[in-house]
């Protein structure tokens, strides 16, 4: 019995750290909670790839403005998956970087890319891993988050020292409290 009831203990115990966890990562994140959902919301609110439309497209939301990456078949097949996204409840800004080509290009490489580049801005002074989010899409690098400009410039620094970095555009906002 006593051990069925440590057993128990432990699994609860396991549920609340991992609940933690989340919450701990939610609240280093400069956006308020709500902000955050409903960015979440917004992303996964987007059009979804479709092969057989011939189109890939990514959406990643910060502070209700729209990074979309991908590829499609043609510029009018681009324009319309843009005013999709324009269309979405909360969506303010859309940043459109789709292009036209094929959708099975190789992005194996955008992984190692964004793992480098990560690692570059955890180990600058000046700068949180958690208020910068970084994404690659076939060879650029994106960074989105909400940074003062003194940590934009670090972010920017250390992402400039990867040796995978091919071409870096910065999406930064202002601070929000």
């Amino acid at each position: 019995m006593k051990y069925f009831l440590f057993l128990i203990s432990s699994l609860v115990l396991v549920s609340f750290l991992s609940g933690c966890t989340t919450i701990a990562t939610s609240g280093a994140d400069r956006r308020p909670l709500g902000m955050q959902i409903d960015d979440s919301k917004i992303d996964f609110s987007c059009p979804s790839s479709s092969d057989e439309e011939k189109y890939r497209i990514i959406c990643l939301t910060y502070n209700y403005n729209v990074l979309v990456t991908g590829q499609a078949a043609s510029q009018a097949k681009i324009d319309a998956l843009i005013s999709q996204v324009k269309k979405i409840d909360g969506v303010k800004k859309v940043i459109n970087r789709m292009t036209v080509g094929p959708t099975n290009q190789d992005i194996t490489g955008d992984a190692k890319i964004t793992a480098d580049v990560i690692e570059q801005i955890i180990e600058e002074e000046g700068v949180s891993k958690f208020h910068v989010q970084v994404y690659t899409e076939l060879g650029v690098t994106y960074l989105l988050g909400s940074v003062f400009d003194k940590e934009a410039e670090a972010a920017v620094r250390a992402a400039k020292r990867s040796t995978r970095l091919k071409k870096l555009e910065p999406i930064f906002q202002g601070a929000v409290y």
